[in-house]
């Protein structure tokens, strides 16, 4: 990807990366490492980018559920890490639109889920090490934002 970045560029790159993962999954993972970080530091809802962060997390999803079944077990975990870790920049108050900041709260339950699970594909120790502190660390960062109500209301100040 050459010259002015545009967002919908980017996408149609990540769609097409995603075509080729089961051949190619190697191009997948330049991809996700590849996606300009700033797409998760801007306003979703103002930069245009929400189509990108929402294809990437796609995307980092479907190559974590790839790696498990071929033995990237440890590679699984952190891509997650990585999807978690972007999406709590977009989950940390003042960063994002209501909405967009509870959309990120929202998926980050749902990675925290889907790293639980890849752990259990780990050795005994290694995955009662790694689930404990995901839960842990996940735990900390919700209560530091236990302001945040994230029903359909508006955030509570």
């Amino acid at each position: 990807m050459n010259g002015t970045f545009r967002y919908s560029d980017w996408c149609q790159h990540l769609e097409a990366v995603g075509k080729v993962l089961h051949t190619q999954p190697e191009l997948v993972k330049d991809a996700l490492c590849e996606t300009p970080v700033h797409c998760f530091q801007q306003d979703m809802d103002e930069s245009g980018s929400a189509e990108v962060v929402e294809s990437w997390l796609s995307l980092c999803l479907e190559y974590c559920r790839h790696l498990v079944p071929v033995g990237e077990t440890e590679e699984a975990i952190l891509f997650l890490q990585l999807a978690y870790a972007r999406l709590q920049m977009l989950a940390t108050p003042g960063s994002q639109s209501v909405s967009a900041t509870r959309w990120a709260m929202k998926k980050l339950d749902g990675v925290v889920v889907m790293i639980i699970e890849t752990c259990q594909h780990l050795p005994e120790e290694k995955c009662l090490h790694e689930t404990t502190q995901t839960i842990e660390q996940h735990v900390a960062f919700m209560n530091a934002n236990h302001h945040l109500n994230l029903s359909d209301r508006e955030f509570i100040r």
